[in-house]
């Protein structure tokens, strides 16, 4: 297992990007991109503490704010989309018992498991979202640096806060992966301004040369897949494998008919 690093000090950064000890990848980039995010909400109760995620309606649909960023960069990027995951029930549904759940796991470092599954291979580029929680990564995000090797890719991070930034989260996620080339370059947004922060995240994958004009995230769609893998909807949540429609199983989008 790869030696996990914990924390650092709160950074009260209000800007949309930062410098971390990092390799940056050259710029810019071409190859297949996947947009990675966690994203867990709470009904009330954020704060700059726990840095937990509020909810945006977009399109009708109700999300979390670091779901809203990553759904918007996979629209932009033309890149697939994968949610990490823990079990239903592995955090609390209210804000109070969830915030001490999580202090909890950064305190002990806790790696929960996932019900989710990543696979990267074929992806050069990778897009890493997250919340802020307890100043550092929330531990389901080092759970997925357990199960992955980012070894040689080009990562890109992005974070939703209230307060904190990116924190030193590229830093976090380089120490993690030493092999990765992460990119110092990173995107941050307050829980509750990114839907006014949308045109500054827009620069920022200009700026690294990923973003591509008109697209969606339909795009890239396969025909066949094993049955039995996990089927996600394009806000990557978990489906059955008979929903009809576009899917995405195995990092790959596909078409059920």
């Amino acid at each position: 297992m790869k030696t996990k690093y914990l924390f650092g000090a709160l950074m009260a950064v209000m800007a949309t990007s930062c410098t971390a000890k990092t390799n940056d990848p050259a710029a810019p980039q071409s190859g297949k991109t996947v947009v990675v995010y966690f994203s867990k909400t709470v009904p009330d109760g954020v704060d700059a503490t726990t840095g937990a995620t509020p909810v945006v309606n977009y399109n009708g649909k109700q999300m979390g704010a670091t779901q809203y960023v990553a759904t918007l960069v996979a629209e932009q990027t033309g890149a697939d989309i994968q949610r990490i995951t823990v079990a239903d029930d592995h955090y609390p549904v209210q804000y109070n018992a969830l915030a001490d759940v999580a202090k909890a796991e950064r305190d002990n470092n806790e790696h929960p498991d996932l019900t989710s599954t990543h696979d990267l291979n074929g992806y050069d580029n990778i897009i890493l979202g997250m919340p802020v929680w307890w100043y550092t990564m929330p531990m389901p995000v080092y759970s997925f640096l357990d199960m992955v090797d980012l070894s040689g890719k080009n990562v890109y991070v992005f974070t939703t806060h209230e307060g904190s930034g990116l924190n030193g989260t590229p830093g976090r996620v380089q120490d993690v992966e030493p092999d990765a080339l992460v990119s110092s370059d990173g995107w941050a947004s307050r829980g509750g301004q990114v839907q006014q922060n949308a045109s500054t995240l827009t620069g920022w994958l200009q700026r690294l040369g990923l973003y591509k004009e008109q697209t969606s995230a339909v795009e890239n769609i396969t025909e066949q897949t094993p049955a039995n893998a996990p089927s996600y909807n394009l806000l990557g949540q978990r489906v059955s494998n008979a929903t009809k429609g576009v899917v995405i199983r195995n990092g790959q989008k596909t078409l059920n008919r």
